[in-house]
C-alpha cells in the first residue's frame, strides 16, 4: 500500500470558464496493453492482483461540477476478474476509486477477448474528464 498527499500543478486543462480534470490524473491508463484481435496463448499474471486507487479531488472556491464520468463495473466471466470505477461527490470534494482486479494468475485462451474489453472499457473510462465550472 502506498500513500500519496500532493498538489498537482498544471494538471488540468482551462477552457473559457471551464476546467477540464482527467479523474485520475497521471494514473490513468491511456491505452488498451491488449490490442491483439487474437491470441494463441494464455495470458500469464503470474500471481492473483488487485489495483486499487483511490483520488480525492477538491472543487477550488468559486467553481461548480459541471459533469462527471458515470461509475460503472464490470466483471469477466466465469469470475477471472472485474474492474469497478466509482466516483462520488461530497460536500467539495471528488472521490473516484478505480479496482482493477485480476482473480487467477493465468487468463486462458478461451477468455482472451473477455479480457480485452476489460481492459478497454478502462481505458475508455480513464479518458472521461470531470468538468468544473466557474460560478
Amino acid at each position: 500500500m502506498q500513500t500519496y498527499d500532493f498538489n498537482y500543478e498544471n494538471g488540468v486543462e482551462e477552457i473559457g470558464s471551464e476546467i477540464y480534470i482527467s479523474p485520475l490524473l497521471f494514473l490513468s491508463k491511456k491505452e488498451n496493453i491488449f490490442s491483439q484481435k487474437t491470441r494463441n496463448y494464455p495470458v500469464d499474471f503470474i500471481y492473483p492482483r488487485t489495483e486499487k486507487i483511490i483520488i480525492n479531488i477538491n472543487v477550488p472556491e468559486g467553481y461548480a461540477i459541471k459533469s462527471m464520468p458515470k461509475s460503472v463495473r464490470v466483471e469477466m466471466n466465469d469470475k477471472y476478474g472485474g474492474y469497478d470505477f466509482l466516483i462520488k461527490k461530497n460536500g467539495n470534494v471528488i472521490q473516484i476509486t478505480q479496482e482493477l482486479k485480476v482473480n487467477v494468475p493465468v487468463i486462458p485462451v478461451s477468455h482472451y477477448l473477455d479480457l480485452k474489453g476489460m481492459y478497454e472499457k478502462m481505458t475508455v473510462k480513464n479518458a472521461e474528464k470531470i468538468v468544473l465550472e466557474k460560478i
